[in-house]
């Protein structure tokens, strides 16, 4: 094999560029993506965020072997950074799963500078159908198509281990009635919630909370703001705050992964009023499935509006 070399550019770091010669390393060790007739014995996946990665993990079961990126819930996600063992773990990879619509766009300089045109890239938006520079890119909470990807990660798998095939329809189908509990109850919950006005710091939980029927009052610019990692404008920090002064609002969901000064006071002043505070994450806890991940949230936010 002739001689690797891989730049990894850290894009977060506008003052300047680092680049990573791995020539050595990678010399050293067999990478599954230089191309191979021999079909793998263990699927090696990477996903950009451990969301998607635990669902390929529950699908995929012992016949997979997962790396996420990002995956610390106690860490902001918007702050993650490459590194050599990022550069090997995607040259290695058979399947590779990107949420898409922006939210993971280092994964893309991560495939084209490590990646072979023998991997399958699956990209969560492009599955799902949703797109847009508006979009919200919190895909995973969007349970009525996060079963999509997971029929499009156990087709990928069949696939690449045909003689696993069985093994993948059943984990997919276990993990498909757990979605499908999580829907249930969700819809449940729309059902008594009768649109039940909330508020968020931003748009992490947006899809499930449209589901659930809820009534958002949050300024739009203001939770764009946080997203984006700027401070909102007078106008809108004051027309958030008076949502929880005046009762307004019956519970506020709150990013309890990336926390400014400017959340915390929310955060502290809808204590204050009294007003049910409903914590969620944009990456998800390891002792936990993802359909019980989901459900806990739908019962944190059941009994934060309940009467």
């Amino acid at each position: 094999m002739l001689s690797i070399i891989i730049m990894i550019i850290d894009m977060n770091t506008l003052h300047r560029f680092r680049v990573r010669i791995l020539a050595a390393i990678l010399l050293a060790m067999p990478l599954a993506a230089c191309g191979t007739s021999n079909p793998p014995t263990t699927i090696n996946v990477v996903s950009s965020i451990n969301t998607w990665g635990t669902i390929a993990s529950e699908i995929g079961g012992s016949a997979v072997h997962v790396t996420s990126l990002i995956a610390d819930p106690n860490v902001d996600p918007h702050l993650f950074q490459s590194s050599v063992s990022t550069a090997l773990a995607i040259a290695r990879a058979n399947v590779i799963i990107e949420n898409g619509l922006g939210y993971d766009s280092f994964m893309g300089r991560l495939v084209a500078a490590n990646g072979s045109s023998s991997q399958t890239v699956l990209v969560a938006a492009h599955i799902m159908g949703i797109s847009g520079s508006t979009a919200n890119p919190h895909l995973w909470y969007d349970l009525e198509h996060v079963g999509t990807v997971a029929s499009a990660i156990t087709s990928t798998f069949s696939r690449l281990l045909p003689g696993k095939a069985a093994y993948f329809a059943s984990n997919d189908h276990a993990f498909t009635v757990a979605l499908d509990a999580d829907i249930s109850s969700l819809h449940s919950l729309a059902a008594t919630a009768h649109h039940a006005p909330i508020a968020y710091t931003e748009r992490v939980a947006g899809y499930l909370l449209a589901e659930a029927g809820l009534e958002n009052l949050t300024p739009e610019g203001f939770a764009l703001a946080i997203e984006n990692g700027i401070a909102p404008g007078i106008a809108d920090t004051t027309a958030m705050e008076s949502l929880i002064t005046s009762h307004r609002i019956r519970a506020l969901v709150y990013n309890d992964q990336t926390i400014s000064p400017v959340t915390a006071s929310i955060r502290a002043l809808a204590t204050a009023n009294h007003i049910p505070v409903v914590p969620v994450s944009e990456t998800m806890p390891q002792n936990l499935s993802f359909p019980a991940w989901q459900m806990a949230t739908i019962q944190k936010l059941r009994s934060a509006i309940s009467p």
